[in-house]
């Protein structure tokens, strides 16, 4: 994959899902092994509720 799509997929949470999911049913990794990919996916959920949030109120006046 071309190194600009590489960077373009690091904002996508599905990437870290598909993965947390590989590791879970393939090598049967524990909470331990997946911390690397929750922790980019807590980060993505508090950017885009904090965005929501504040666009929210916004767009109702």
């Amino acid at each position: 994959m071309p190194r600009a799509l590489q960077c373009f997929t690091r904002m996508n949470p599905l990437r870290y899902a598909i993965d947390m999911a590989q590791r879970v049913y393939l090598q049967g990794a524990g909470v331990q092994l997946l911390l690397p990919e929750l922790r980019p996916l807590g980060l993505l959920a508090v950017v885009s509720l904090s965005a929501a949030s504040w666009m929210f109120p916004h767009r109702l006046q």
